[in-house]
């Protein structure tokens, strides 16, 4: 959600939810589960919900079909704590006032601190207050994506 403040300039913000399919590390698999399971990151159960700003640049002033520069940049605020930041590229196509399409592409990163569930005889593992263990692991997640969307 935002604001078109000047010709050129579009400010706002915006919630997402992103969900990674985690490359899982080769340690012992988790026996914890009546079938021994793989080392569970957490990250393919519970997504990435980035809060952050929006800001675009209109190439032309005018507010007709234009290309643009956009950057999100914020964090994730509820299951995986860290820096999310968009940069993208685009085009503006306006059919009225009231209502536009853009296209573009771009590159999204997020940094994530999680637990690595593993098994208590895995190299460095940490045990949990419920008998579980973990890895204490920090990870950088990047992919580069196309985007179409529509404005009213």
């Amino acid at each position: 959600f935002g604001y078109q403040c000047k010709p050129n300039l579009y400010v706002g913000a915006g919630i997402g939810l992103h969900k990674f399919n985690a490359v899982i590390d080769s340690y012992p698999p988790r026996t914890d589960y009546k079938d021994p399971q793989p080392n569970d990151p957490d990250l393919n159960k519970f997504p990435f919900v980035p809060l952050y700003a929006d800001v675009r640049y209109n190439m032309r002033s005018e507010n007709f079909n234009t290309p643009w520069a956009a950057l999100k940049l914020g964090g994730s605020v509820f299951n995986h704590g860290g820096l999310y930041a968009s940069p993208s590229l685009g085009f503006h196509f306006a059919s009225s006032q009231f209502f536009s399409f853009n296209v573009g592409v771009g590159y999204a990163l997020h940094t994530a601190h999680y637990k690595l569930w593993c098994t208590g005889d895995t190299p460095g593992a940490i045990p949990d207050k419920s008998g579980k263990s973990y890895l204490d692991k920090t990870g950088v997640f990047h992919n580069a994506f196309v985007k179409v969307g529509v404005e009213f």
